[in-house]
C-alpha cells in the first residue's frame, strides 16, 4: 500500500513524463531579414507569442528563445537551469541592441560586474572547498594550495621550502635552511595575504627572505609565528649578549615576565630600552625595538640598512600601506624542554 508521499511522486513522476512526452523533440525557428527593414533580422515560430528582431540574427535567435522559454514555461527538468543561461544571453542582447545609449551602457556596464562577482565568488567557493578537502585528508587539495601558496610567495621574492608541507608555503627553520640563531627582521602575514585575498607586498630583490613558521611556545600551547624574515648580519658582542639572554627569557604576556626580561636587558643590553614592546614573550623568539638596529648591526656588512626601503606596499592592494617591521632575535630551541 502506498503512503501519501509515495503517492504524491508518483502523480509528479506521471505529470512530467506526461508533459515530456507531449513537447516537440525539436523547435524549427525560422530567422529572417524582416521585410520592412533590411538591417533588422526577425526570429519566427508558431509557438512564439510575439516575433522577436534585433539587427544581429544571432541577438534575435537568442531573444526568440526566450520567448520560447516563457511560452513552454519549465515543463521539463532542467528547464530552469537553462533558462538562466538564455536570461544571460537575453541580457546581452538587449545591451547590443537597445536604441537608447544611456540604457545600453548602463546595461553593458552592470552586465560586466556582474561577472566579475560571480567570478570572485566562484573562486571563493572554489577555495573553501578545497580548503574543506585539505582538512579532511585530500592530498590532491593540500598539494594545490600550497602550489597556489608558493606562487604568491615566490613572486614576492619569498623563499620557500623544497620539502616543505603546511599548505599556506611556511615551513620551519630546517625546511628552508635557515640556520638559527639569528637577528632578523620580520614581517607579520595575515590571513588574508596567507589564503591570497590580500596581495602580498614587494620585498627588496637584493636580500634574503624567506617564509617562516616558528613555534614560540612549548607545548602543550604551541603558539606559532608566522612571518617573512630576513636574517642581518651581527656584530659579536651583540650576538654573545643576546645568545646568554635568549635562554633566560620568560614565556608569556604576565607583569611578572615582563618585569624579570627587563631586568635581563638592563644587564646584558642595558643601552637598548624595551619598556614600549607589546606582545607576548618567548625564549625563541626575542622581540626587540626596532630602534636598536643600528648599534646590533654597526661594524658588519647590514650597517647603515635603511629598513623603509626593503619593502614597499603592493599597489594592487585594496588600502596600500608600508607593513610594520619587527627586529626579533629568532633561536634555537634544542636547550629548551617541551619543545
Amino acid at each position: 500500500m502506498l503512503t501519501a508521499d509515495e503517492s504524491q511522486r508518483l502523480i509528479d513522476a506521471l505529470d512530467e513524463a506526461r508533459l515530456a512526452a507531449a513537447t516537440p523533440s525539436e523547435y524549427l525557428v525560422r530567422v529572417a531579414r524582416s521585410i520592412d527593414d533590411l538591417n533588422r533580422w526577425t526570429a519566427e515560430h508558431p509557438s512564439l507569442r510575439m516575433s522577436t528582431s534585433a539587427t544581429n540574427p544571432a541577438d534575435a535567435l537568442v531573444l526568440a528563445g526566450a520567448e520560447l522559454g516563457r511560452v513552454l514555461n519549465g515543463p521539463i527538468s532542467g528547464v530552469r537551469h537553462r533558462t538562466a543561461h538564455v536570461g544571460r544571453a537575453v541580457a546581452d542582447a538587449i545591451a547590443r541592441t537597445a536604441n537608447d545609449p544611456a540604457v545600453s551602457g548602463a546595461l553593458t556596464w552592470a552586465l560586466a560586474e556582474l561577472d566579475t562577482r560571480t567570478g570572485e565568488l566562484h573562486e571563493l567557493r572554489y577555495r573553501q572547498q578545497l580548503d574543506e578537502r585539505s582538512t579532511s585528508g585530500d592530498q590532491r587539495a593540500r598539494s594545490e594550495l600550497r602550489a597556489a601558496a608558493i606562487d604568491r610567495l615566490t613572486a614576492a621574492g619569498v623563499t620557500v621550502a623544497a620539502n616543505g608541507y603546511d599548505t599556506n608555503g611556511f615551513d620551519d627553520a630546517d625546511r628552508l635552511g635557515l640556520h638559527l640563531p639569528c637577528l632578523a627582521l620580520a614581517y607579520g602575514v595575515s590571513a588574508g595575504e596567507m589564503n591570497g585575498d590580500v596581495p602580498l607586498p614587494r620585498f627588496a630583490a637584493d636580500r634574503g627572505w624567506f617564509a617562516l613558521c616558528r613555534r614560540v611556545e612549548p607545548r602543550p600551547m604551541s603558539r606559532y609565528e608566522t612571518a617573512i624574515i630576513s636574517p642581518l648580519t651581527i656584530n659579536d658582542e651583540t650576538e654573545l649578549a643576546l645568545r646568554r639572554l635568549s635562554p633566560r627569557v620568560p614565556s608569556g604576556m604576565s607583569i611578572g615576565a615582563f618585569s624579570a626580561f627587563r631586568a635581563l636587558m638592563e644587564v646584558e643590553l642595558p643601552s637598548i630600552d624595551v619598556d614600549h614592546l607589546r606582545g607576548p614573550l618567548s625564549p625563541v623568539w626575542v622581540r626587540l625595538p626596532l630602534d636598536a638596529l643600528g648599534s646590533m648591526i654597526s661594524g658588519t656588512t647590514d650597517q647603515g640598512l635603511d629598513v623603509d626601503q626593503l619593502i614597499e606596499p603592493n599597489p594592487d592592494a585594496m588600502w596600500p600601506v608600508s607593513p610594520r617591521a619587527d627586529l626579533v632575535w629568532i633561536a634555537d630551541d634544542a636547550d629548551h624542554d617541551g619543545w
